[in-house]
């Protein structure tokens, strides 16, 4: 078990107060951890399930849970092969949420658990991998819109030109935190 006192989401940063933070690569299952994983980084495997939970530390745990309509819908892990094997193991892979109709709305909901009372930022990568096109993500916390029209990059090579969101966000004692990314009829990407 990752014995961790912060956290951050697959290619993904959780800041927790200021001083720490927990880098999480989310990889395609059933490969070796060195074929897609990103130095410096915790790999975390995904083998297609509908509830992708996890426990950071004694006391934080992270959920991670896809919905269309709100129906339950499943986690999936992919791959840019040729990506991650010559530009970037972060972003060229990750978990996805496909829609299964054709005007779907796609979520993906990261429900954090246990984080200390305090001021904490999640970041995130948001790379199409699939090499189709994808739509915009909106970003609520706690049910509230806090951003809109992130572009989720496709099949890029570097960090710096990926689709990226960023929340920043108090917990009070006992709250559960939740961030949700949706989509509108297009996969929802979260690569770290």
């Amino acid at each position: 078990m990752m014995n961790r006192k912060v956290m951050i989401l697959c290619a993904s940063l959780l800041m927790v107060g200021s001083a720490f933070a927990q880098k999480l690569d989310f990889n395609i299952g059933g490969r070796q951890l060195s074929q897609v994983n990103e130095d410096g980084y915790e790999g975390i495997a995904l083998v297609d399930k509908p509830v992708l939970m996890l426990q950071l530390s004694d006391s934080v745990s992270m959920w991670v849970i896809a919905t269309e309509n709100k129906a339950d819908l499943p986690l999936k892990s992919n791959w840019w092969k040729d990506g991650v094997q010559k530009y970037s193991k972060l972003i060229c892979d990750g978990i996805v949420a496909y829609p299964r109709k054709q005007k779907g709305t796609v979520s993906v909901s990261v429900l954090l658990k246990g984080l200390k009372p305090g001021h904490h930022s999640l970041f995130a990568y948001h790379n199409n991998i699939d090499g189709t096109e994808s739509g915009v993500l909106n970003v609520f916390l706690n049910g509230k819109s806090v951003i809109s029209g992130v572009k989720q990059s496709n099949r890029v090579q570097k960090l710096s030109d990926c689709g990226q969101s960023y929340v920043s966000f108090d917990v009070k004692s006992g709250e559960t935190v939740d961030v949700t990314y949706t989509a509108v009829s297009s996969p929802v990407y979260i690569n770290a």
